[in-house]
């Protein structure tokens, strides 16, 4: 799979993607892994993403803010969520917050750990 193909944002779309098997290269240097309670995206052997069973997730950028980090939390974040940087810090931002709220509220800076709630189907 080509990087620009890659897209995984919830546990149901890892699941799939995983096939039954415990781990599975999805494109270039990204790596799907089952655990207990959920599913990791491992960026060079670094867990940027945890699926959680209850649809949350956890992410993380492992210490590594490069573009390529960013590039694939984006490309695994539920719809709606997104991160974003603005003189070179990290922010979460919930563009469903930003659109309902005229952008108010809707950016969090980015702490390594923080958990990003499911987002609602549009």
């Amino acid at each position: 799979m080509l990087v620009r193909e890659f897209e995984c944002r919830s546990i149901e779309q890892a699941v799939i993607m995983l096939g039954g098997r415990p781990h599975r290269k999805v494109c270039g240097n990204t790596v799907l892994h089952k655990s207990d309670g959920g599913i990791s995206v491992l960026l060079h052997g670094h867990p940027i993403i945890f699926f959680r069973i209850d649809g949350s997730a956890m992410i993380d950028s492992c210490g590594y803010r490069t573009n390529t980090t960013k590039h694939r939390l984006n490309r695994c974040l539920p719809n709606g969520w997104r991160v974003c940087q603005r003189s070179f810090e990290w922010y979460l931002w919930n563009f469903r917050d930003a659109i309902a709220n005229g952008a108010k509220h809707a950016e969090t800076p980015f702490i390594d750990g923080m958990a990003v709630p499911q987002a609602v189907s549009v």
